[in-house]
Parts: structure tokens; sequence; C-alpha cells
């Protein structure tokens, strides 16, 4: 899994958005000697080990194009591995992790939760913070319209495969804007093409006020591709061709 925040355009030449993120790796049975060949391999590579939050982490400097890329990896627990490229951000994952840290970061009363069964297989869910609209170039609620056409009333947005049929694929867009919403699902389904020779539809559904469903059917690598690329767009994850 991954938690991230704080999408920003890209720096150094870069063409993906820059974030403060953890992946979060947690093992069935515990890494046991595996944990050391992990550390060990990367100390080999050149990193360095500090301690942050009472936890030891190794520390990676990777230099690409005119930016250097800074991440860290930890082992706060014998079964679970953390990624991240961002100290703070690392800093709250073990606070939370040690503590027990209250509120959750995305809280149960949420209504996007209401939207997801969570025994899928894929899934992810963005709630918009409107303290970083004017910093976010991905969100709705700001002024940049590189990636969303916009919508002042936006909530959130989750996506998940549909668990009775993992060809399906639903990205729900939640927004106070309920007139919104039904028009944009009037003719119930949308035709897509993002390039010369892909081209496919997406239906349309309006479950709820407030809620817009785009159902993608899985049955063609373009589809997938493009559904992914959608996903990402929609979490934050703007790329710049």
């Amino acid at each position: 899994m991954q938690g991230s925040r704080h999408f920003r355009e890209p720096q150094g030449g870069s063409e993906v958005m820059e974030f403060e993120g953890c992946s979060i790796l947690v093992f069935e049975k515990d890494l046991g000697t595996l944990a050391n060949t992990i550390e060990q391999a990367v100390i080999k590579s050149g990193a360095r080990s500090e301690m942050i939050g009472g936890t030891r982490v190794l520390v990676i400097q990777e230099k690409s194009e005119e930016s250097v890329w800074t991440n860290f990896l930890a082992i706060p627990r014998p079964n679970v591995l953390l990624v991240a490229n961002n100290r703070q951000y690392l800093l709250e994952v073990l606070a939370r992790m040690a503590q027990q840290k209250s509120p959750r970061a995305l809280p149960e009363q949420l209504p996007e939760w209401r939207f997801l069964d969570t025994s899928a297989r894929f899934w992810g869910l963005r709630h918009y913070d409107p303290t970083q609209a004017k910093l976010d170039p991905t969100s709705p609620l700001g002024e940049d319209r590189t990636f969303d056409p916009g919508d002042p009333k936006a909530i959130g947005v989750l996506f998940a495969l549909d668990p009775k049929n993992e060809q399906s694929l639903v990205i729900t867009s939640l927004t106070g804007d309920e007139a919104k919403a039904r028009a944009y699902v009037r003719s119930g389904k949308a035709v897509a093409e993002p390039q010369e020779g892909v081209r496919y539809e997406v239906k349309l559904r309006n479950p709820k006020p407030g809620a817009l469903e785009q159902i993608y059917t899985l049955d063609r690598s373009s589809t997938l591709d493009y559904s992914i690329l959608a996903i990402e767009f929609a979490l934050g994850r703007g790329m710049y061709f």
C-alpha cells in the first residue's frame, strides 16, 4: 500500500509530479535474516544509516539529471518494510505505528468510504485538501486546469476493481454539485479516443446524489493502460509529456 500528499509540479527537468509519500509492504511472515541482507545490500550501494523517530533508517541519495532524489528505507517491525521519499512523512508514519495516533489520515467519517468495498483486490481513494489547492495542479479545487476541468465543490475520488468481476474497474468522483454529476451522466456513456487507433467506451452512472461513476471494462490492453493513467491523474500523479 502507499500513502501520499502535497502533489507539486515536476522539478529538475523531470516529467513526473513530485509528492510526499511512503510505500508500506506488510509480509505474511517475518523477514528474518532477509532483513539484514536487504540492509547490507542498500548500505553497499552507498546509503548511510541514521535514527528517525527511534527507528534505524537507511538514507539513499541518487542523482537524476538536475535533481538529487532522497529515499528512506526502514524495517520498523519484523514483517514490515517502509520506503519513503520524505523525512517528515516517514516520521509521521513511524509515530502512527508506535502510538496508534488518531485521528486516521483518512478517517472513517469520509463519504468516500461509503462507496468502497474493501474486499476488492485493488483500490484507493483521495480526499481533496482545500489548503493545498493553489499548489497542486491536480486538485479540482484550484485554478490550474492542466489535469482537471475544475470543480469548486469536489470532495474526493476513489477507484476499485469490482470484487465480483475483476475486468470491471470503477472510478467514483464525489462532489457537492449534484446537478453537475447528473448532467455529466445524462448520455450514460462517454467515448474516449486518447490517440489515433485507440477508442473505447466508459459507462457512466449516478448511483447517489453527487456521485459520478466511470466504469471501465478491462477487456483490451488500451482500456487497461488508459484507466491506469486516469487513476494516476486522479491520485495526484500527473505527468508532463
